[in-house]
C-alpha cells in the first residue's frame, strides 16, 4: 500500500508508525519505527529494541587475542564472519555478565548464555555479536 511499510504509515525519511487502533485496546502495543545514523552507522529502534543495518557490519579480525570492547553507546557489537574464516574455531574471554552469539546464514546456531562459553566453529557467510552489560566491556577473541 503507497505510504505504508508492512503496518506501518511512513511519516519520513526516519519515521513510520502504526497508526491503527482497535476498539477496546486503545492503540495497546502499537510501535514506531525510528531509524538514525549513529557515528556513520544506520541503526534502526522499535518497541525497545534497536538493529544496525547489515550493510554497516565490518569483517571480524580473525586472529590471536583480538580485542573487542563495547563502546559508549552501549550496543551490542555485530560483525561478519569472512569468507576466509569461515572453518575455523574461535575462543571468546568473556567479561563478567556478557554472551557473544553466532549465526549461519538462517538462524543462531551458537549463543554463550544457553550453551555455555565454549569454542565455536564459525559458519559459512556468518555473523557473531558480543553483547555486553556495560560500556568497557572487553572481549578477548582468539580464533584458530
Amino acid at each position: 500500500m503507497p505510504g505504508y511499510a508492512g503496518q506501518y504509515k511512513i511519516v519520513d525519511s526516519d519515521t513510520a508508525w502504526q497508526d491503527v487502533q482497535i476498539p477496546l485496546m486503545s492503540g495497546r502495543d502499537l510501535g514506531t519505527l525510528d531509524i538514525s545514523n549513529i557515528d556513520g552507522k544506520e541503526y534502526l529502534s522499535n518497541a525497545g529494541s534497536i538493529f544496525i543495518s547489515e550493510k554497516d557490519m565490518v569483517n571480524m579480525y580473525a586472529g590471536d587475542n583480538a580485542i573487542c570492547t563495547i563502546q559508549e553507546n552501549g550496543y551490542a557489537r555485530w560483525y561478519t564472519i569472512s569468507q576466509n574464516d569461515a572453518g575455523k574455531t574461535m575462543t571468546v574471554n568473556l567479561p563478567e555478565n556478557a554472551s557473544f552469539a553466532v549465526y549461519d546464514e538462517e538462524s543462531c546456531v551458537y549463543y554463550s548464555t544457553v550453551n555455555g562459553n565454549q569454542t565455536v566453529k564459525l559458519p559459512e557467510n556468518g555473523k557473531v555479536v558480543y553483547i555486553g552489560e556495560a560500556p568497557g566491556d572487553c572481549f578477548t577473541i582468539t580464533t584458530k
